[in-house]
């Protein structure tokens, strides 16, 4: 388990979630499989919305 990983389950980053934060829009609600697959929802919209993620690529 990574330090990233153990952080997360002790303190989860639902609080600066973009979709939390009303940044990002999607058709349903993203939350419990976020949890489910250790935030990597949470990352994943971290970078795309850093630029860093293009669709495609």
């Amino acid at each position: 388990m990574s330090m990233k990983d153990l952080l997360y389950r002790m303190k989860p980053p639902c609080d600066k979630c973009p979709y939390k934060l009303d940044l990002v829009h999607t058709l349903v609600n993203p939350c419990p499989q976020c949890r489910e697959n250790g935030y990597k929802t949470y990352e994943r919209f971290i970078k795309e919305l850093s630029g860093k993620y293009t669709k495609g690529m």
